[in-house]
């Protein structure tokens, strides 16, 4: 396991909770092994470097609130990242933020290179331990605890009017003409189609029943 750990966590109590766990795992931490700011974490990274005892993992959150009495030239988890990559390229960076978006992580991912992310919450603990373990015998890790990407499509106009026209009772045969009617030009049979077909793939929608429904509930029609 990691001989070497330093953790970047602006809540105290989260922080404690963190070493703890840490400890748990039989790694040895010191005090000046977790800071609260930033620009603190990079300080400590460069002085371990320079002598000749580097840290092998990077903990840390990506949202540090305002200080008052500390103004950091970095004040966020993905700048520290990316600066830390810069003098230590090598070093393993665990992410633990109370950000749950899988679009992130994997963003994050590519981006910096992290090697693992993982949400605050229920069960946060558990999942760290497993993160570690992961990082460690250099596998990636993101939690399975990440909210899914939400499904999306950006209906305009005719969009909406096909629905409309769907709810109506009008089946897709009639519907090139009332959108003629409708001054919306000239549309084809395979254009409806496709159309439809194109907004029930982003949702992984079945049947135009399944879209009609969740536009009616998102009142986008």
């Amino acid at each position: 396991m990691f001989k070497k750990v330093l953790i970047a966590e602006d809540e105290e109590m989260m922080s404690l909770s963190v070493c703890s766990m840490l400890k748990s795992l039989e790694i040895d931490l010191k005090d000046t092994d977790y800071v609260s700011h930033c620009d603190v974490a990079l300080s400590r990274i460069k002085k371990a470097l320079r002598d000749g005892e580097p840290y092998e993992l990077l903990l840390t959150d990506l949202s540090f609130a305002e200080d008052e009495f500390h103004k950091p030239e970095i004040d966020n988890g993905k700048a520290l990242i990316k600066a830390v990559k810069e003098v230590q390229g090598d070093i393993k960076v665990l992410v633990f933020s109370a950000e749950n978006k899988v679009a992130e992580a994997k963003r994050l991912m590519a981006d910096l290179c992290i090697d693992a992310y993982v949400p605050k919450g229920r069960g946060d603990a558990q999942d760290l331990k497993h993160a570690l373990t992961e990082v460690y015998q250099d596998k990636k890790y993101l939690s399975a605890k990440l909210k899914p990407e939400e499904k999306h499509h950006d209906f305009d106009a005719l969009d909406k009017t096909i629905i409309r026209l769907l709810l109506d009772g009008k089946s897709q045969k009639q519907i090139p003409d009332y959108l003629e009617a409708l001054k919306f030009g000239s549309s084809s049979l395979s254009t409806v189609e496709k159309r439809l077909k194109t907004m029930r793939d982003a949702f992984d929608f079945n049947n135009n029943g399944q879209l009609i429904a969740y536009c009616k509930e998102r009142n986008i029609i």
